[in-house]
């Protein structure tokens, strides 16, 4: 039963039928249980539920829990090399890249890509490119973090990218375009206009997630780097009094 829940937490996220805080509290009401159901099924050898628990668990898992997502993370991997479901192995490499994003780059990288290939195999039966237009999003902004990633397959998958996106979507999905978009602007041979359109997508994306409830911290953080990098130091002092407004309060050690 716990499976099913998390199952269907997994599609919620990105429906547009919940803002992400309500999304990400709902699941914490389940926390504890999620641990043990986790366990129960990997005793009884049913590596499906404990991946349906355990990948939806970690994609709303806050990131300063940073140990309990590397652990996570490396249950979930491994559960994944147990699965014979090509959408639940994609939904734990989606999941773990996003944990390894910072501390395991290339781990990352690698997850993502076998979330992309899964994707593809998905995609023809698929009802809607959603599941495609995510694994390549998501592809973006992990190979963008790669110094060696050649400019040209990255700029290709982001006019695939294009290609897909659906303007009918909410905005739970659209803001995963522009993240890449902008992701792909922040590396050294974007070109020199590249500071002030990443500027552009970064506003963009600090609105869509005011919008939606989804970190708005750490998308204020990212508007104070593009701002400070495009030269206007004002716009960046101005933002960084927002994000201590923000902060004020709360236990945010990230």
């Amino acid at each position: 039963a716990l499976a099913e829940l998390f199952d269907a937490h997994w599609h919620t996220r990105h429906s547009g039928a919940l803002r992400v805080d309500a999304w990400k509290r709902e699941i914490e009401f389940d926390a504890a249980n999620a641990a043990e159901a986790m366990a129960w099924a990997i005793r009884a050898g049913l590596a499906d539920q404990a991946l349906t628990i355990g990948a939806t668990w970690l994609h709303a898992m806050s990131r300063f829990m940073h140990a309990d997502r590397m652990g996570l993370a490396d249950s979930c991997a491994t559960l994944a090399g147990l699965s014979e479901s090509p959408e639940l192995r994609m939904r734990a490499a989606l999941a773990t890249a996003r944990a390894w994003a910072n501390p395991r780059k290339r781990r990352a990288f690698a997850a993502v890509d076998r979330a992309l290939a899964l994707a593809r195999s998905i995609d023809a039966s698929a009802p809607d490119r959603w599941l495609l237009y995510r694994a390549l999003a998501q592809w973006v902004v992990s190979g963008s973090s790669l110094a060696d990633m050649p400019p040209a397959a990255l700029k290709g998958a982001l006019d695939e990218l294009d290609r897909i996106e659906d303007r009918a979507w909410p905005p739970h999905r659209l803001d995963l375009g522009l993240e890449a978009h902008a992701f792909f602007l922040s590396r050294s041979d974007a070109g020199p206009e590249a500071a002030r359109a990443r500027l552009a997508l970064i506003r963009r994306t600090a609105a869509a997630a005011a919008q939606i409830g989804d970190d708005l911290e750490t998308s204020l953080n990212n508007l104070m780097d593009a701002e400070l990098a495009s030269g206007d130091v004002d716009a960046t002092a101005r933002t960084g009094r927002a994000l201590i407004e923000q902060l004020s309060g709360s236990r945010n050690e990230h």
